[in-house]
C-alpha cells in the first residue's frame, strides 16, 4: 500500500480524500471550495445579500404605495346638492384622504408643497351642467408621473363618475316615467348607499404587501449580478495558474468545467433562496404557488449560472470580469423589469425587454404573486427561462472548454 503524498505541489488539497475518487467527486469538491472562498469575502456578503435587502425595504417603503390613503384637496365652489353628493363620496372612499380649501390656488400651492398628491375642485354651476346632460368643467389637479398623485386621480375621476352616473339615471327615470328627478336621484342614490354598506359587510380582501414587486425584482437583479460577478474567481484562478495545477492531477478538463459551473450555480440557487425566505418570512410577501416560484428560482439560477460562465470566459482579469458582470446586469435588469414594471412602457420596449431573460422571470413573478396563477399559466416563462439556460450555458461551457484545453 501506497501513502499519498499531501506535500506535493502539484497535488492540491482537493484532490484528496475519497470525494475525488471519481471526476464528478473532483468537480464536486472544484465547487465546494469556490463557495467556501467566496463565503469568506465580505464584500460578496454585504453585495449579495445585505444590499438587496436594503433596496428591497427602502423601495418598498417609498414607493410600495397601499400602506396609507392618499391625500386629495377638495375645492366645492358650487354648493349644490349634487357637489355635496361629489364631496361625500370623496370623504368616504377606502383610498383618500380629503383635505377642504376655499380656494383653487389654495388647493394647487397644497400639491406644490407636498401635502397632498392631488385635487379637485368643483365649479360654480357644476350640479347645472351635470344636469343638463353638460360635461362640467372640473379642475383636477396631480403631478404627471408620479405613480401615487396618479392614483388619485385616478380615484377622483371614479367618484366623479360615479355622480355622473346617478345623475343620468335619475335624468332617464325622468325622461322615461316623469319620475321628479330630485327622487329619482335621491333613489339612485340610495341604490349606491346600499351597495357601500353591503361592501363593508363583506371581508376585505388581503392587501398586497408593499414589498410585492420590489421583493422579486431584487431577487432576479441580484442572482444574475452575483453569478456573474462570482466568475471572476475563475478569472483569478487561470491567471494564478491554478488551472494548471488542477489539470496536472488526474482531474479531467470536463471536471474542472463542472465544477466551475456548479459553484456559480450554487452561489444563484443559494442567493435566490435567502432573498426568497427574507421576503416571504419577514417583508410578509405572499409569492403565490410554492412550486411554481420553487421552479422558477431554479430556472433562471440556471439561466444566471451560463451568463456567469460566459463572463469567465470572456474576461482576463478580475477587474474586467467585474466591469462586465455589473453594467451589463444592471442593464438587463433595466430592460427586464427590475427596476420598473415592463406594463408602463410601450409595446416596443417590452418586446425589446424580453430578449434578456429577467423579464421572464418577473412575469413569472408577477403572475405568480399578483394572479394567483399556477404553473399552467407560467409555463411559457419558464420553457424561455429553460431556453436562456441552454443557449447561454452551452456557449459558456464550450468557451470555458477552449480556455481549459489551452490550460491543459
Amino acid at each position: 500500500m501506497t501513502a499519498a503524498r499531501t506535500d506535493d505541489p502539484a497535488r492540491p488539497e482537493w484532490a484528496e480524500g475519497p470525494g475525488a475518487r471519481g471526476q464528478g467527486g473532483r468537480a464536486w469538491a472544484i465547487a465546494r471550495v469556490n463557495m467556501v472562498r467566496l463565503r469568506g469575502d465580505r464584500r460578496s456578503a454585504f453585495a449579495g445579500l445585505v444590499l438587496p435587502i436594503l433596496i428591497m425595504i427602502l423601495v418598498g417603503v417609498i414607493f410600495g404605495g397601499g400602506a396609507s390613503r392618499l391625500g386629495v384637496g377638495v375645492v366645492d365652489l358650487d354648493h349644490s346638492p349634487v357637489s355635496a353628493r361629489a364631496v361625500t363620496l370623496f370623504e368616504r372612499s377606502s383610498n383618500l384622504h380629503v383635505r377642504h380649501y376655499s380656494t383653487d390656488a389654495k388647493a394647487a400651492g397644497a400639491l406644490r408643497r407636498g401635502l397632498v398628491l392631488g385635487g379637485v375642485s368643483l365649479p360654480s354651476g357644476y350640479a347645472a351642467a351635470v344636469q343638463a346632460g353638460r360635461r362640467p368643467s372640473v379642475f383636477l389637479l396631480y403631478n404627471a408621473g408620479q405613480v401615487q398623485s396618479e392614483e388619485a386621480r385616478a380615484d377622483l375621476v371614479a367618484v366623479l363618475a360615479q355622480v355622473d352616473a346617478e345623475v343620468s339615471a335619475a335624468r332617464f327615470a325622468q325622461a322615461g316615467t316623469g319620475l321628479p328627478f330630485r327622487l329619482g336621484l335621491a333613489r339612485a342614490e340610495a341604490i349606491d348607499d346600499a351597495a357601500y354598506r353591503a361592501s363593508l359587510r363583506r371581508p376585505e380582501p388581503a392587501k398586497i404587501s408593499p414589498f410585492a414587486y420590489t421583493a422579486p425584482s431584487n431577487l432576479v437583479l441580484f442572482t444574475f449580478i452575483m453569478a456573474m460577478a462570482v466568475s471572476a474567481g475563475f478569472v483569478q484562478s487561470r491567471r494564478l495558474g491554478v488551472v494548471r495545477r488542477m489539470l496536472s492531477t488526474p482531474t479531467s478538463p470536463l471536471a474542472v468545467i463542472g465544477g466551475e459551473s456548479a459553484g456559480i450555480l450554487g452561489v444563484a440557487l443559494g442567493q435566490g433562496i435567502f432573498l426568497f425566505l427574507v421576503g416571504a418570512l419577514i417583508l410578509r410577501v405572499h409569492w403565490g404557488d410554492p412550486l411554481g416560484v420553487a421552479l422558477v428560482i431554479i430556472v433562471q439560477s440556471l439561466a444566471a449560472a451560463g451568463a456567469g460562465l460566459l463572463v469567465g470566459t470572456l474576461a482576463r482579469t478580475q477587474e474586467q470580469a467585474l466591469a462586465i458582470a455589473i453594467p451589463t446586469g444592471i442593464a438587463a435588469g433595466m430592460l427586464g423589469g427590475c427596476m420598473w414594471s415592463l406594463d408602463i412602457v410601450g409595446p416596443t420596449m417590452r418586446a425589446v425587454g424580453h430578449f434578456v431573460p429577467q423579464a421572464w422571470s418577473m412575469d413569472a413573478f408577477v403572475a405568480l404573486s399578483y394572479h394567483h396563477a399556477g404553473l399552467g399559466r407560467i409555463g411559457g416563462d419558464l420553457a424561455a427561462l429553460a431556453g436562456f439556460a441552454v443557449v447561454l450555458g452551452g456557449a459558456g461551457a464550450l468557451m470555458l472548454r477552449r480556455s481549459v484545453a489551452a490550460d491543459h
